[in-house]
């Protein structure tokens, strides 16, 4: 082919290229949208005149739709675009999302349900799993919430979620679930050993539904600090008002000096504690001299103190 031959074909297809109004581009596959609206360009391709042309609205954020080639064809023909469509039957168009986090839809709920709780700390609860809030890919993650209608005598809500909670855009979802009441309750922030004495820096609050309290979990800070695990408790656990005693003082088969009073006299003795025994406990201790045994309260480390109205004699030959 001589160089004639060669700048002459070049210049038929320049010419060519030029005849085409728009960019033309193969139809198939899926396309991927932004906006609200699905337009020429988004399907074609086409960066020129015809692109901001509007084909369709935009499916919901996070869902798809499909169009009919035919009829974006024509559309496309109408407004000047070539598109070489090669036989597709559809074009599968989704839009982009971005997914509000549960926890933004919950605190909403809470908020609103606060204003009608009349001094009641209420939670929402989502039972469905699957259940997923979704706005367009550049809004903001920002809920509202709508319609809450509390039922008291069930538990239950249901409401209407706005998302984004400002926008021409917004989209609206019907949600319902339960409502629970919280407590806050008094938990051990970190391991405490067994028989050393729980201190105000061990506790912590917790929140604590109602329908989950069961009886005797300690609802006072006051019915741990002072007092020393009877066995091992996990931190941030509810502690059952039983599961802490008094800190033992006086160990079993430990010394102890026997104080006992009578009226008119007191005296001291040797024994040896029968049981442990915390501030104010009871406990049976043996005298060690004379092998009798008599109940005195625990009144120090070391130390009961035995009380009687009889005779010294009497007492000690119980």
């Amino acid at each position: 082919m001589t160089i004639l031959r060669v700048l002459r074909a070049a210049a038929i297809v320049a010419l060519s290229w030029a005849a085409v109004p728009a960019a033309a581009q193969v139809a198939g596959g899926n396309v991927t949208v932004d906006g609200p609206w699905i337009t020429l360009g988004d399907v074609t391709g086409t960066r020129g005149p015809g692109a901001a042309v509007r084909v369709a609205a935009s499916p919901a954020p996070g869902a798809r739709t499909m169009l009919n080639v035919a009829e974006v064809m024509m559309l496309a023909k109408e407004n000047g675009v070539t598109w070489d469509a090669r036989g597709a039957r559809g074009i599968i168009v989704e839009r982009s999302a971005a997914v509000v986090p549960r926890d933004v839809v919950l605190n909403a709920l809470d908020e609103e349900l606060a204003r009608r709780a009349f001094g009641r700390s209420l939670r929402a609860e989502i039972p469905n799993a699957n259940f997923s809030l979704t706005v367009p890919r550049n809004a903001p993650l920002t809920v509202k919430i709508e319609n809450l209608d509390y039922d008291v005598a069930r538990a239950t809500f249901s409401a209407t979620i706005v998302a984004p909670a400002n926008g021409t855009d917004a989209q609206r979802t019907v949600v319902r679930g339960r409502v629970n009441e919280i407590v806050q309750i008094p938990v051990l922030v970190n391991t405490v050993a067994i028989g050393v004495v729980i201190r105000d820096t061990d506790i912590a609050w917790a929140d604590m539904r109602t329908d989950r309290l069961t009886q005797g979990v300690a609802l006072q800070p006051d019915q741990l600090v002072g007092y020393a695990p009877r066995r091992a408790i996990r931190p941030n656990e509810p502690v059952r008002v039983s599961d802490v005693q008094t800190p033992i003082v006086v160990a079993k088969g430990s010394n102890v000096t026997m104080i006992v009073e009578a009226p008119g006299i007191q005296l001291t003795a040797m024994g040896r504690a029968l049981a442990n025994g915390g501030l104010g406990d009871t406990v049976q201790v043996m005298n060690t001299q004379t092998h009798t045994t008599i109940e005195g309260v625990v009144e120090g480390p070391g130390r009961v103190r035995i009380t009687t109205r009889r005779p010294i004699q009497q007492a000690n030959a119980r």
